[in-house]
């Protein structure tokens, strides 16, 4: 046990002296925010760069967005929103961005923006009471499958750590909805890092 571990840190370190100083092509790392999850991101010539984001979406911030979603399904014309629970959530981003040097600020930054879309699905339980009709003034609960994909635009900053094959990056974007709910508008922020190397 003890000589793998050793094996592979002798790897990891070997590729770490290998990555020092160099330009890198690739990093994966860990995106905190909205959505939070894995982030995959290849730089690509000209200084561009193609990002992936797969995570969960933050149900804790839509409890409006719940509410009037319900409002505006006729099915539940009778019912009073009672409130709602999701039992998954999932969101993919795909960006193509644009690289701008940064470093008169801070050595190793760079500035971007870009362009992409995302993808969001999530299964919510709305809670509600009954108003009209035979069942007035009875509790019940629907289920239904939030589906939402539109544009995004975004713009960030990334930190390459000095010395080491490591990204820091702080990034806002803006989500317009086109299915379920059309022109709807999401401003979304996440921070978080990579690990940076040749592939």
């Amino acid at each position: 046990m003890k000589r793998s571990l050793f094996l592979i840190l002798v790897i990891f370190c070997c590729n770490l002296t290998a990555t020092l100083g160099q330009s890198y092509t690739t990093g994966i790392g860990i995106r905190l925010g909205d959505p939070l999850g894995i982030t995959y991101k290849r730089y690509l010539p000209a200084d561009c760069a193609l990002e992936f984001n797969l995570g969960s979406t933050n149900v804790g911030f839509y409890g409006a967005y719940h509410r009037n979603t319900f409002r505006k399904k006729s099915k539940y014309d009778n019912f009073r929103y009672n409130g709602y629970n999701v039992n998954y959530a999932v969101a993919i981003q795909v960006h193509y961005l644009y690289h701008k040097d940064f470093s008169q600020l801070t050595p190793g930054m760079d500035w971007y923006y870009g362009f992409g879309g995302q993808i969001r699905l999530m299964g919510v339980r709305y809670d509600y009471l009954i108003v009209d009709g035979p069942a007035a003034g009875t509790f019940g609960s629907d289920e239904l499958t939030n589906f939402d994909i539109g544009p995004e635009g975004i713009i960030g900053l990334e930190y390459n750590i000095m010395n080491a094959p490591l990204s820091a990056f702080a990034e806002l974007s803006l989500f317009a909805e086109i299915i379920d709910n059309p022109l709807r508008l999401r401003m979304q922020a996440a921070i978080g890092i990579r690990y940076n190397f040749n592939l």
